[in-house]
């Protein structure tokens, strides 16, 4: 019987400290609805299919982009119906499109494949993150964790896991570096839509101001152009283009001689839709 109590006791703490991504992205932007989703991806799988060989490498970036409209669909179309549970064409359809985003050079859509398919379909494997990398999944989400630095992050399978490396950079140090993106939203003022990109930057070195001012001038965000405002006990920047109507932010934690740098850009509407899942995120980052 004790055991048993330890057991629910460590059961109810875990769901207490689990901190959850917001539905609300979810809700807003549905950029297809069912019959457009549908047609569109018929057509988009018989494009690969006939052209995965000899598709250019500048191509690559858009047919990712399309490979995840089509998910962003699908997730919207289930959710604005309040479902629980994923109809069988839908799970047969998410299941083909995260093998195309494994043959289209992201990370962890294999993982994700392995959750929703049936029968003994084929797994496509991922694109392998450096080593230094530690990618995980468990229904609704992906963990990664670095074997380095003692930091780990959770975020929903949907976001799309574009880049997992280590460089060198120009103010010496080997980082590590993941970039995500989010779902798709509705621009203000034209008729298009996009994703919105996260970033994390892992620079372990105790020069603060050194990464700092590195990471400001890349990003263009002026180094007085600090968020007072800003939603956590972080050092937050934010900075505006005008011409491309692009809202870029750099969020600072220094902490265990290491400069975790977290960044989040879109333009206009998807910035500001899908804003709620970069302060999630930030909630989910956690450093031992």
């Amino acid at each position: 019987m004790k055991k048993v109590f330890i057991i629910l006791i460590i059961i109810v703490l875990s769901n207490i400290f689990a901190i959850e991504y917001s539905n609300e992205p979810l809700s807003k932007n549905i950029i297809m609805n069912r019959a457009e989703w549908v047609v569109e991806l018929v057509g988009f799988n018989n494009y690969l299919v006939d052209n995965i060989e000899i598709i250019p490498k500048e191509n690559i970036k858009g047919l990712r982009e399309n490979t995840y409209l089509l998910i962003d669909s699908i997730l919207k179309d289930k959710y604005s119906e309040n479902r629980k549970d994923y109809l069988d064409h839908e799970i047969s359809n998410l299941t083909l499109l995260f093998n195309w985003g494994s043959e289209l050079g992201l990370f962890g859509c294999d993982l994700t494949t392995a959750y929703f398919i049936q029968n003994n379909d084929e797994i496509i494997k991922s694109a392998e993150p450096d080593s230094s990398f530690n990618l995980s999944f468990n229904y609704p989400e992906y963990s990664i964790k670095s074997n380095k630095n003692n930091w780990s992050v959770n975020f929903p399978y949907y976001f799309m896991i574009s880049k997992m490396k280590r460089f060198q950079t120009k103010y010496g140090t080997n980082v590590q570096y993941v970039q995500l993106s989010t779902l798709f939203a509705n621009h203000l003022h034209d008729d298009y839509y996009s994703q919105s990109t996260i970033a994390l930057i892992i620079s372990p070195t105790e020069n603060e101001q050194t990464v700092k001012d590195f990471w400001l001038n890349a990003y263009k965000i002026h180094p007085n152009s600090i968020n007072k405002d800003f939603e956590f006990d972080y050092q937050n920047y934010y900075g505006f283009d005008k011409v491309s109507s692009m809202h870029k932010e750099i969020t600072f934690i220094n902490k265990n001689n290491c400069v975790f740098v977290l960044s989040y850009a879109g333009l206009d509407g998807s910035y500001q839709s899908n804003r709620i899942h970069y302060l999630d995120f930030i909630k989910n980052f956690n450093i031992k």
